[in-house]
């Protein structure tokens, strides 16, 4: 296997486990802790989007925070990275073709190093 093939195979398991990624889980995490779980979130999936931008909202609500005691500041940043990782989410599932996040996760077991190099493993 060649750099390339790497890549590709990398680029393969990072989509999967965006697609595994489960949009009530990532809802009630923004909402307890959201900080913790966007960087939570970007590490997990390797997706980093949500995270820096959560984090630009955030720093562009602050002068906004010192006139509205931080409502601003604990509902937009919050909301923008959750928002865009359940349309990523959603979009890859779309792109994968599967269902729900279990079909996903099934998919990254398979791309990954883990899996059984037979493809009739599971018939024997």
């Amino acid at each position: 296997m060649d750099y390339s093939e790497y890549l590709e195979k990398k680029r393969g398991v990072s989509e999967a486990k965006q697609a595994a990624t489960r949009c009530w889980a990532v809802v009630i995490g923004h909402l307890i802790l959201p900080p913790v779980s966007s960087l939570y979130y970007a590490a997990k999936t390797n997706f980093w989007k949500p995270f820096w931008w959560g984090t630009g909202v955030a720093v562009a609500c602050v002068p906004l925070s010192l006139v509205d005691m931080g409502i601003t500041m604990s509902i937009a940043p919050p909301l923008t990275s959750g928002a865009i990782l359940v349309t990523n989410a959603k979009s890859k599932r779309r792109k994968l073709e599967v269902f729900d996040p279990e079909q996903a996760d099934a998919i990254v077991y398979e791309r990954s190093a883990h899996a059984p190099s037979d493809p009739n493993w599971r018939t024997k």
